[in-house]
C-alpha cells in the first residue's frame, strides 16, 4: 500500500487490516478439521459454486457445515430457470440439515456426510488430494478436479481475525437432471463465531467487494483466485493460472458502480500489479432471495481488461456492500 500519515493510531495488535497472502498444498486430512490456526478456531467449511447447463441457465450451490454440531442450515440451490434472477429452488427445503454432520478421514480421503438419522435428502462430500465429489441426493451429483495450488489468506486483528483456506474445483455433473459444468469451492474459515454474524467485514463496514472466481478459456488456459477491496489497509489480489503460478499483492485499488437501484453491481474494477480487472455481472446473476442483506451477492465473470480469450465456463461468486461505500478509503482508520 502507499504510505499514509494518520493522526490517530490503531490499538496494539491491530495492523490497519493488512492481509497475509499465499498458496498451500492441499491436504485432505485438514478439510473441515476442527482445530485452531493462529489462535483462531475452525468456524465452518463453505461449499459453494456456480454451474451452467447447455442452455446457459445458472445454478448456484451452497452448503455450510459449521462448528459446534453443524448448525441448522440446509443446502441452498438457486437457479435462473423460468426466472429473470437467481431464485431458491424448492429442492432446498427437502435437503438434510447440517446438524450432526459426520466427518471421517481414511486412506487419504475426507468424507463429510449428513447425520445417519437426519431428516430430508442426505448429502455427501468427498475430498482427496486431487479430486472432489458432492452429492445432494435426488438433486445434484458433481465431480471435479482440484485447481492447484490451494490459496490462503490471513487477516490478523487482535482476537477477531480470519484465516481462510481455499480450494477450487473444476466440476461437471447433473443438477435437476440437467448436465452442468462449472466450479465450486471447498473453503475452510477459522474465526471466532460465524462470518457475517460476528465478523469484521460486516460489523465494521470494512469491505466494498469480495469475490472468488475462476474462468476456463476455450484455448485451455485458466485464471482464478480472489479479489477483496476495503477501507484502511484492507485489500488483496490473489491469483493463479493453468500452470499453477501464483501472483499476490495487497497494493490494490478499484471501485464499484451500482445499477440504478443502488443495490446490485453494474460494474466493478480493480487495479493491481499494473493490470486492470473488471467484473461483468450476469444478467440473471442477482441472488434476490437472499435479500435483504447488507452484502448483496451477484454471479458474473471477471476478466483482465482487454483480454479477448473466449471463456468456456466460469464462476464468480461474491458480493458488494453498498452501505460500506463504493470505493476504498485509504488513510482513514477503521476501528
Amino acid at each position: 500500500m502507499n504510505a499514509v500519515i494518520q493522526s490517530v493510531r490503531p490499538d496494539r495488535g491491530h495492523f490497519h487490516y493488512q492481509m497475509l497472502l499465499g498458496d498451500h498444498s492441499s491436504d485432505p486430512a485438514e478439510v473441515a478439521h476442527d482445530r485452531a490456526w493462529f489462535g483462531l478456531p475452525w468456524s465452518a467449511i463453505y461449499m459453494y459454486g456456480t454451474l451452467r447447463d447447455e442452455d446457459g441457465e445458472l445454478y448456484t450451490v451452497l452448503r455450510i457445515p459449521e462448528t459446534a454440531g453443524g448448525g441448522r442450515k440446509r443446502f441452498f440451490l438457486q437457479t435462473s430457470i423460468d426466472a429473470d434472477d437467481l431464485k431458491v429452488h424448492g429442492a432446498s427445503r427437502a435437503s438434510a440439515r447440517n446438524t450432526g454432520f459426520v466427518r471421517t478421514h481414511a486412506d487419504g480421503s475426507t468424507v463429510l456426510r449428513s447425520a445417519p438419522d437426519a431428516e430430508g435428502n442426505p448429502f455427501r462430500i468427498d475430498v482427496d488430494a486431487r479430486t472432489s465429489s458432492w452429492v445432494e441426493s435426488g438433486v445434484m451429483q458433481l465431480r471435479g478436479t482440484l485447481l492447484e495450488p490451494g490459496l490462503q489468506w490471513h487477516l490478523p486483528h487482535g482476537e477477531e481475525g480470519y484465516y481462510y483456506v481455499s480450494q477450487l474445483y473444476e466440476v461437471e455433473g447433473e443438477i435437476l437432471g440437467r448436465p452442468v459444468r462449472g466450479f465450486y469451492g471447498a473453503d475452510d474459515m477459522y474465526m471466532h463465531g460465524q462470518i457475517y454474524d460476528d465478523d469484521l467485514l460486516i460489523g465494521k463496514k470494512l469491505h466494498t467487494t469480495w469475490y472468488t472466481w475462476a474462468t476456463r478459456y476455450t484455448d485451455g488456459s485458466l485464471d482464478g483466485g480472489h479479489f477483496l477491496l476495503g477501507h484502511d489497509g484492507l485489500g488483496m489480489m490473489l491469483l493463479f493460472d493453468e500452470t499453477g503460478a501464483v501472483r499476490r499483492t495487497t497494493d490494490i485499488d478499484g471501485f464499484v458502480r451500482t445499477d440504478p437501484t443502488g443495490t446490485w453491481p453494474a460494474y466493478i474494477e480493480v487495479h493491481a500489479l499494473g493490470e486492470t480487472w473488471e467484473f461483468l455481472p450476469d444478467p440473471k446473476g442477482r441472488m434476490v432471495d437472499f435479500m435483504p442483506i447488507p452484502n448483496p451477492q451477484t454471479e458474473g465473470r471477471w476478466r483482465r481488461q482487454g483480454d479477448d480469450r473466449e471463456p468456456a465456463h466460469w464462476f464468480a461468486y461474491g458480493e458488494i456492500a453498498p452501505s460500506h461505500g463504493l470505493q476504498p478509503r485509504r488513510g482513514v482508520l477503521i476501528d
